[in-house]
């Protein structure tokens, strides 16, 4: 890793087609660079070495003065020139080799030609700890070089950087790991930096939902002062969305408590690698305050919706917490692990964000993305060629054809039109201190979710194993 600056561009003939090469050169000639072999001795001052400059000829057909590249021979690199790409007036060898006064060619320094930064930018240096938002900021949870053993480290940590990770096994034998560690101080974002109200959260809070999504059923009055939005999904479950306001968020250990009390506890949260399933769990017995605060009110909640329902209420025994620094989102996905159970509930702390909800592509198209027809195709509400798949699936359940016969109709059908991503089906406004409970077994399975929050943004979802 270097910076470079272009010394020469040119054209040449490439499978039959004309296409551009660039050579470039190291900025800095008197540092040692670090693909130089081990041991090597540092580079010799600029002004000490011989003057090696690569041969140039003018093309005797247009004029243009170029470079000798190649051992080869001369050859003209203007793509407009007839001489072009023609060494002795024929096509060049393939595996032609560079000249060495044209690799070993170096240029003079240019005091106007510096880097815009510094190749290891000293971030630390420049986060001002003490603002407000800044150990969230984007720059904040960009990685750092370690001040020690010069590794790159990323922002796993919430509170800061640690140049070990556990998680990762050492490489070597008898290696140990590097023990710097820089963790920031927190200072809390303040609700009034992340809420764009004029109050912090109107006293009812109004909506208006666009015809393209699904209209909730609206009912202002049965958990007073929460207002209770539901979406039904036919034959899938239902999704409640309690939305809060001033007054719920302004009571002692409510949302607004929560927002900065999560912000500052030490509750272990760190990012983890993709392929790592699982993360770091403590038992309730265990678990902060706030914790347990945040969790009485997602009870509360899946508990209300639940009976809605009509079906059993089952008491929530996890709880996963994310936090969302400044850009961060997470894409879309489903929590339908097979162990758990047919609800999920989640709440929002701090920033809006947007909770899209949409059908999975297979169940949407009847196939996969590798075209992989379902082999059992639940044709849900508004999927693509809805009729067809249902009328098709109703022949087969009659006996009226076999399966081989089903499957054959179903793909061909399938093969009209154009597969794609299903369209948001839900889109919910969710603001601080609002609740979503997702209930039906299904639900995971058909439907995924994603959210893109603004921050800073917390968010608890419990789960039911």
């Amino acid at each position: 890793m270097d910076y470079f600056r272009v010394t020469d561009v040119w054209y040449e003939r490439i499978g039959g087609k004309v296409g551009a090469k660039v050579r470039f050169e190291k900025l800095s000639l008197s540092t040692k660079s670090w693909w130089a072999a081990k041991g090597s001795s540092a580079p010799v001052p600029y002004h000490q070495r011989p003057e090696i400059q690569a041969e140039f000829n003018r093309c005797a057909t247009c004029q243009t003065a170029v470079p000798r590249i190649y051992n080869e021979g001369w050859m003209c690199l203007q793509p407009t020139c007839d001489s072009f790409w023609k060494l002795h007036g024929f096509e060049p060898p393939v595996d032609l080799t560079f000249h060495a006064n044209f690799i070993e060619a170096r240029t003079s320094p240019d005091p106007e030609v510096v880097p815009h930064h510094d190749l290891v930018p000293n971030l630390l240096q420049t986060l001002e700890e003490d603002g407000e938002g800044v150990s969230y900021s984007r720059i904040a949870w960009k990685g750092i070089v370690c001040p020690r053993c010069q590794k790159c480290i990323s922002r796993k940590y919430w509170h800061g950087w640690k140049c070990t990770d556990e998680l990762i096994p050492m490489s070597g034998k008898g290696e140990t790991g590097c023990t710097f560690e820089k963790m920031l101080t927190v200072q809390p974002v303040s609700l009034r930096s992340v809420i764009d109200d004029f109050g912090l959260g109107p006293l009812k809070r109004a909506y208006h939902f666009d015809g393209r999504f699904a209209i909730p059923d609206i009912d202002d009055k049965t958990l007073f002062p929460y207002r209770k939005l539901t979406y039904r999904i036919p034959g899938v479950g239902s999704i409640t969305h309690f939305v809060a306001n001033r007054i719920i968020n302004s009571r002692p250990d409510g949302p607004n408590d929560l927002f900065r009390q999560l912000q500052v506890a030490d509750l272990g949260l760190r990012r983890y690698p993709l392929q790592h399933s699982v993360v770091d769990s403590r038992p309730f017995t265990d678990a902060p305050h706030e914790i347990m605060r945040a969790l009485g009110r997602l009870t509360w909640a899946t508990e209300r919706a639940v009976a809605g329902s009509g079906d059993a209420f089952l008491p929530p025994n996890e709880l996963l917490m994310l936090g969302y620094f400044e850009d961060m989102k997470i894409g879309y996905h489903d929590d339908g692990e097979s162990s758990l159970g047919p609800t999920i509930a989640t709440l929002s702390l701090g920033a809006k964000s947007v909770m899209s909800i949409r059908m999975k592509y297979k169940y949407y198209n009847g196939l996969s993305k590798t075209k992989t027809l379902l082999k059992d195709d639940p044709v849900l509400v508004g999927c693509r060629m809805e009729a067809e798949r249902r009328s098709l699936k109703g022949q087969l359940a009659n006996g009226e054809i076999d399966r081989t016969t089903y499957d054959s109709l179903r793909r061909k059908t399938l093969q009209k039109g154009k597969c794609g991503e299903a369209p948001i089906e839900i889109k919910m406004e969710l603001n601080h201190g609002d609740l979503v409970v997702m209930h039906g077994e299904n639900l995971q399975k058909y439907y995924e979710v994603n959210e893109s929050p603004k921050p800073c943004l917390i968010k608890e979802t419990i789960l039911m194993l």
